[in-house]
């Protein structure tokens, strides 16, 4: 009989999945699953719980929680042969957008038990793994503020209120990006490097990103004028930006970045670092369960 490890986040979801693990308990006594329960306690933790419950001889190892708990999990639970199931009660909870998980969370039980299992493409940027998009400027400082704001405000509408705010103050980042064969070089206000299609809380940043192409799209927003800035960003809710003069698009497998500005690194929501960076796609890497 499989076993299950539960990576919660108890702070996830402005402290709703605390509420939630009662529900668990009793759904998984009821169909008298083996399972386990690990609270994180403090950012990374959820990694160590997810390797620890893998050494451990644990079957599935779910994340409840959002986006962030999701990278810690992927990154415990890499090049072990276990799946990775999602119970997503973040705020942005995006990965899980595109894959129509169900909103109430006895379904989602269900599709953790009865779904299916799926092998997708993981990213990779420079010794961290990454299963949604990774990207860098003015949208990385945006995730340092959404992280305050979020407290007060649901996911989306703090990264509007975010946005907003760092466009006051951000100037463009000069970079040198090789990208497979092609090399890209100039000021440029973000560039999102997709694995799934949904970053900052429901925008279709990548919209032709697949888990299963074995590459990224390639999202370049190049530097352009405030006012244009913000013309522009109502679209990448829908994906109309791609097309727009200002964005460049590309498919790729490997990409290496340089810049003499500081440039924060975001992936999956989460600031991991500073440039330089390269990045790779790891094809077909992990096993996740799917509705």
């Amino acid at each position: 009989m499989d076993r299950y490890f539960f990576v919660l986040n108890p702070v996830a979801g402005r402290g709703r999945v605390r509420q939630l693990k009662k529900t668990i308990e009793n759904y998984e006594r009821t169909l008298g699953i083996k399972y386990e329960i690990g609270e994180t306690k403090f950012p990374g933790h959820g990694e160590i719980l997810a390797r620890e419950a893998c050494k451990r001889g644990f079957d599935n190892i779910i994340s409840v929680g959002g986006d962030g708990t999701l990278l810690e999990v992927i990154n415990g639970v890499s090049g072990q042969d276990v799946s990775v199931g999602i119970i997503p009660c973040g705020t942005g909870n995006d990965f899980s957008r595109a894959l129509d998980f169900p909103e109430k969370i006895e379904e989602q039980l269900r599709v953790i038990h009865r779904g299916k299992k799926k092998r997708v493409d993981l990213g990779k940027a420079n010794d961290r793994y990454f299963i949604n998009v990774f990207s860098f400027g003015i949208d990385a400082l945006i995730t340092q503020e959404t992280q305050k704001i979020k407290k007060y405000l649901p996911g989306t509408f703090a990264y509007v209120a975010a946005t907003i705010k760092m466009l006051m103050t951000y100037r463009p980042v000069q970079i040198r990006m090789e990208a497979d064969e092609s090399v890209f070089e100039g000021e440029v206000m973000l560039v999102a490097f997709g694995n799934g299609q949904y970053y900052g809380g429901g925008m279709k940043i990548t919209p032709g990103a697949s888990l299963e192409s074995g590459d990224f799209q390639v999202c370049i927003v190049k530097a352009l004028p405030k006012a244009r800035f913000l013309r522009l960003f109502p679209k990448v809710f829908s994906g109309r930006h791609i097309g727009c003069m200002e964005v460049a698009t590309c498919r790729a497998k490997k990409i290496k970045v340089e810049s003499k500005d500081r440039v924060l690194l975001n992936a999956d929501g989460d600031i991991v670092g500073e440039c330089p960076v390269e990045i790779c796609i790891v094809p077909g890497s992990i096993q996740i369960i799917v509705p």
